[in-house]
């Protein structure tokens, strides 16, 4: 594999794999804070609606179905043993699940005393949803809101993150490239000396005009060619050290 070829896979796979580390981090950091101020406003819901559900008043299905509809999101109305006392995803007189929520670990603390919430898929359909509960005089409240509605921002900005990404390890990739050039021409142009010299050619010498350790690998090219060139005249000398007119060889 050639210099340059190198040197573009490497700075791809650095500058490419940090890009990709920092979206992920980011989505994840994003997403959580999404996640936290739902769970903030979700409890400050549920408070209201555990307060007017103290106050009496409203029947709870009543309740649960206008709360849901002014807050667009799903409303149950739990009694101590974690059964349904209302839920608006239910037409009213229509029969209630059975099944008590009590095990769920949101509503057994919110039935315990204190707020709680939790990110999972629901059981039904699978769409990841945020469940807060909160403790109410006669139970708990419990609203959810499917995650999809909170990350529609997420995705855009995830969007923006990877085409930034993919720009900076294109950018990264085409700087390694003319930087390599930079580098692997001189080494090239010396290399081609080196052969030269290896050929016979004592006369070639490096052409090239650079600082640094490229310089300084240069200049002693340049050296080692002369002393290359001064040793073959030597030795051509040492071999021949006179030379006779042609006259003097002919015979008398």
């Amino acid at each position: 594999m050639r210099l340059t070829t190198r040197f573009v896979l490497v700075a791809l796979t650095i500058v490419g794999g940090l890009a990709a580390f920092l979206v992920v981090r980011a989505d994840s950091r994003a997403h959580a804070s999404v996640v936290s101020e739902e769970v903030r406003r979700l409890e400050a819901e549920g408070r209201l609606i555990a307060g007017t559900w103290a106050r009496g008043g409203v029947p709870p299905t009543e309740l649960a179905r206008t709360a849901a509809a002014a807050l667009q999101v799903h409303v149950v109305l739990l009694s101590r043993d974690g059964s349904r006392l209302a839920d608006s995803e239910f037409l009213p007189g229509a029969p209630l699940d059975p099944e008590r929520l009590s095990n769920r670990p949101e509503v057994a603390d919110a039935l315990a005393g204190q707020p709680a919430s939790v990110e999972r898929a629901d059981r039904s359909d699978g769409v990841s949803r945020v469940y807060v509960a909160v403790p109410a005089a006669s139970g708990a409240v419990r609203l959810d809101r499917p995650t999809t509605d909170m990350t529609r921002a997420l995705d855009r900005t995830r969007a923006e993150l990877l085409a930034v990404g993919v720009a900076a390890t294109l950018l990264a990739g085409i700087l390694a490239l003319l930087f390599a050039q930079r580098i692997v021409g001189p080494i090239n142009s010396l290399r081609d000396v080196a052969r030269a010299l290896a050929g016979g050619d004592l006369a070639r010498r490096p052409g090239l005009a650079a600082t640094g350790e490229l310089g300084e690998l240069s200049n002693a090219m340049h050296r080692l060619a002369s002393a290359i060139a001064a040793s073959g005249v030597a030795r051509v000398n040492l071999v021949f050290p006179f030379e006779a007119p042609a006259e003097n060889l002919e015979p008398p």
